[in-house]
């Protein structure tokens, strides 16, 4: 196939590419110092909310500047619906995410550049967001990324990179194949979270709210833990559990089987695999994680007290030791102690121990946590209620690793032409 060398790599079209400068608006935010912080006024975005499976998380930092502040001084650094942002500094610079309605209102942090098209009809917004996480723009971040103790790039980078420009209409059907793929993922997540939320609510129903099947016919009884219903037991989290430990020093080999989840595979009360990393060093036995384990995260600041629950079968899998494995001592105890350990989130969040950047969530801590024991039958009600919803979860999971992955494929073969779309009978 007869292809062209361009300064960003090989294309299979003869489409004309440009200086980014010259179809692109490109702006890095403003270098905030500590003293301009405060407790509420303009939300700031910095890399920490880039994700790096695209998305933005807002809700994961708690930085803001003052209203007149950010009238006085920062007002154009304002971030609009649909600007796509990169990260620009630090080991994940390149994480390329998009703004919604529903994150605004926010500015940019230094380290955090925003992208949109300086003539909508010349340049498409979908098509530049495909473009900017191909790797026709990756190739061009690492010609030019300075490293250093926190690697960085920024506009006067930009200027020197370049943008291919199909024309516009094939730019509209490239976007439109990519978007039915992100349009897919983002269905999925939004089931996810309502089955996440039928089951946390269902959890605090029966049992926070006391409120679950025939709770009327059941008195409350007076416990070390206040009134509880009868036939339950005052018990603490070790009480629930066969084993509580941390993890392993992980000697990292990139070539190993053994797979290491770490801190930052567990956001939201979820488990993110895509971001393991591997292990070539021997594993005890006890260590290696089984279906049911609750994953804490025990160290740091920003994470601490973060919680998931491995609820599909992984083999040769362990955690590294910035997280804690609690073990259920029983299987009827998966999905309560499960969800009992995610709803305590923000509590544990506070229990860390040490000075700042080095707090500590202590085995002896985790372990002395007051929890309620349900009767047994109770249990295998609650079990057998919530399996379907949690299974949902883990299957709708899978199904968007495997479209990204997929769309991941197609993104690059798209915007090179190698696939030539210009022929396709594609609505835009």
């Amino acid at each position: 196939m007869e292809y062209f060398e361009t300064p960003f790599g090989r294309i299979f079209q003869n489409w004309p590419y440009k200086p980014l400068s010259e179809v692109v608006f490109f702006q890095e935010g403003p270098g905030l110092r500590n003293w301009q912080w405060s407790e509420s006024g303009m939300k700031v975005i910095n890399v920490g909310n880039i994700l790096l499976d695209g998305t933005v998380d807002i809700n994961n930092t708690n930085r803001y500047i003052s209203m007149g502040e950010f009238e006085k001084r920062y007002r154009h650094y304002a971030v609009e619906d649909g600007d796509i942002v990169v990260s620009s500094s630090g080991f994940s610079y390149g994480k390329v995410g998009r703004i919604d309605a529903h994150h605004l209102p926010l500015m940019m942090n230094t380290s955090v550049i925003r992208f949109h098209p300086l003539n909508y009809w010349e340049l498409n917004p979908d098509y530049l967001y495909a473009f900017l996480r191909s790797s026709f723009f990756s190739n061009q971040i690492e010609q030019f990324v300075i490293i250093s103790s926190r690697p960085n790039f920024g506009p006067t980078h930009l200027k020197q990179m370049y943008i291919l420009v199909p024309p516009l209409e094939t730019q509209r059907k490239i976007a439109v194949i990519l978007s039915a793929y992100d349009d897919l993922i983002e269905n999925n997540t939004r089931r996810i979270k309502l089955l996440e939320q039928a089951a946390h609510d269902l959890y605090r129903e029966w049992f926070v709210e006391f409120r679950f099947p025939g709770h009327e016919q059941v008195p409350l009884v007076e416990s070390e833990m206040g009134l509880i219903p009868q036939g339950w037991e005052a018990s603490t989290v070790k009480g629930l559990s066969s084993y509580i430990n941390r993890g392993i020093s992980p000697q990292y080999d990139e070539e190993a089987e053994c797979i290491v989840i770490n801190q930052k595979c567990i956001r939201d009360g979820r488990l993110n695999l895509d971001l393991v990393r591997r292990n070539a060093k021997p594993v005890p036995i006890d260590k290696f994680v089984h279906f049911g384990d609750v994953l804490i995260n025990s160290t740091g600041e920003g994470t601490l007290g973060r919680v998931a629950q491995v609820y599909q079968e992984i083999a040769n899998c362990t955690v590294d030791s910035h997280v804690s494995i609690v073990r259920p001592s029983s299987n009827s105890l998966i999905d309560y102690l499960g969800l009992a350990l995610i709803a305590m989130q923000e509590r544990l969040a506070l229990m860390g121990e040490g000075a700042t950047n080095q707090t500590e969530l202590s085995r002896s801590r985790i372990s002395g946590l007051d929890l309620l024991l349900p009767s047994s039958e109770l249990l295998g009600a609650f079990t057998e209620a919530i399996t379907p919803l949690r299974q949902n979860v883990i299957l709708l999971m899978k199904k968007n690793a495997i479209l990204r992955e997929t769309r991941d494929l197609l993104l690059p073969r798209l915007v090179s032409g190698e696939l030539d779309v210009e022929e396709l009978d594609i609505v835009t």
